[in-house]
């Protein structure tokens, strides 16, 4: 929390497109706001299981909804997120957190940033904050015009993709392989703005990756082990986790405190 007089901590931003919120989303909100965040909870269709003092508003004041599309096969929305958080960041709206996103501490970007590395050595995207004139998030933004083929895509890919962009004059946004326009595209955008000082080492963001995100069935003593003293928020990799997440949790593991906390 922020000193008596000192400069009131960023608003946090999320999105959750439609439907119910899951305990883990729920969760995370709430430990947003007990960090002494304002959360603001973005979205396009009805809502269910919102916790009290999340503050929700339309997605269309950030991203038209007719550009609104799931990535195929998975039909997430993950992809369409990225989009939405780099134009989020351009408007200087707040920082950007995943739903999957918990806080153990208060979060206050550097300079205007808050980036942080994953045990692979990428700087993914589930707390994100960057100066709204920042070039990055226009390049960033800018790979979603279906005309911009990524340089980082193996070659089969970009190939792919240009011979599309060729025969329907752009190439299909939503079939882009997993990842890629999120902590790929960061990262590619760090190292070419030369901003690697401004990230923060795993523990602080990411204190375990995203191959370990079975971590939280295991005892709450073990995910605890893992809060160093500059940790500042957990992820939860929702996407891997999606198949027993809200299923029962074995006792005594941090999926159990998740779920009680989401209840």
């Amino acid at each position: 929390m922020p000193e008596p007089g000192g400069d009131p901590l960023p608003t946090a931003n999320m999105l959750w497109v439609e439907g119910r919120l899951g305990p883990i989303e729920r969760a995370c909100m709430r430990s947003v706001l007990a960090q002494g965040h304002r959360l603001v909870l973005w979205h396009y269709f009805p809502l269910e299981g919102v916790p009290e003092g999340v503050e929700l508003r339309d997605g269309d004041d950030v991203v038209p909804r007719e550009r609104l599309f799931r990535h195929q096969p998975s039909g997430s929305w993950s992809l369409f997120s990225n989009l939405f958080r780099y134009r989020l960041l351009q408007q200087g709206l707040g920082l950007w957190l995943d739903c999957d996103a918990y806080l153990v501490r208060p979060l206050e970007p550097a300079g205007g940033y808050l980036m942080g590395y994953d045990s692979n050595a990428l700087v993914a995207a589930g707390v994100l904050a960057m100066p709204p004139d920042s070039p990055v998030l226009s390049e960033l933004a800018g790979f979603f015009d279906g005309q911009t083929i990524p340089p980082w895509l193996p070659m089969r890919w970009r190939l792919r993709y240009a011979v599309e962009r060729m025969l329907r004059g752009r190439y299909r946004i939503e079939t882009m392989p997993w990842g890629n326009l999120g902590p790929n595209a960061v990262t590619a955008m760090v190292e070419r703005h030369e901003l690697a000082d401004r990230v923060q080492p795993p523990e602080v963001l990411y204190p375990w990756p995203w191959q370990e995100a079975a971590i939280i069935l295991r005892p709450e003593a073990e995910v605890l082990a893992r809060i160093a003293p500059g940790t500042q928020a957990l992820h939860f990799y929702n996407e891997m986790i999606r198949t027993w997440k809200n299923e029962p949790a074995p006792p005594g593991s941090f999926l159990e405190r998740l779920q009680r906390e989401g209840a």
